[in-house]
């Protein structure tokens, strides 16, 4: 099948396109998986995008993921994505303490998520204030190299408060 090639393609030839988004949330990974359904000319940037924990050639999540499980075990560090709400029973309802203004409960740290493969404490897959997002040194090559860096709907900075 003969195919015309991207606009990218014509425009910069050879080169490539990578999203780097603040998002924990996979809105990113699936809009760029379903324009890639949708759109031939994409198919090839998108087919990059990994569905593991590491880096991909088009899609850097610097923020982590929210539906990613992380083993707080250093010895462990694995990682699965947990789609379950909630994803222990002893959270259930804990979502609407805030909106109720209640104080949050007491959860015994035995009833908290836990690592199915080691069963140490699990957290989510996301990156907390005062930790250092994912692929820094890879955004700054990228930037470094970028002929076009479009930034949208973020101030870069970010403060505890």
């Amino acid at each position: 099948m003969f195919s015309l090639p991207s606009v990218r393609e014509v425009i910069a030839p050879g080169a490539a396109f990578t999203l780097v988004t603040q998002n924990v949330d996979g809105l990113s990974r699936r809009a760029l998986a379903q324009l890639a359904s949708t759109r031939l000319e994409l198919a090839d940037e998108v087919a990059a995008i990994s569905t593991a924990a590491g880096s991909s050639a088009a899609l850097l999540e610097m923020h982590g993921r929210l539906f990613d499980l992380v083993c707080t075990s250093a010895a462990c560090l694995h990682r699965e994505q947990n789609l379950d709400s909630p994803v222990c029973p002893a959270l259930a309802g804990t979502e609407n303490v805030f909106a109720r203004d209640e104080p949050e409960p007491h959860i015994d740290e035995e009833n908290l998520p836990r690592c199915k493969k080691c069963g140490s404490l699990a957290r989510p897959g996301v990156v907390w204030f005062g930790e250092i997002p994912w692929f820094l040194e890879e955004i700054d090559e990228l930037v470094e190299k970028a002929d076009l860096c479009i930034v949208v709907g973020t101030s870069s900075t970010a403060s505890a408060v």
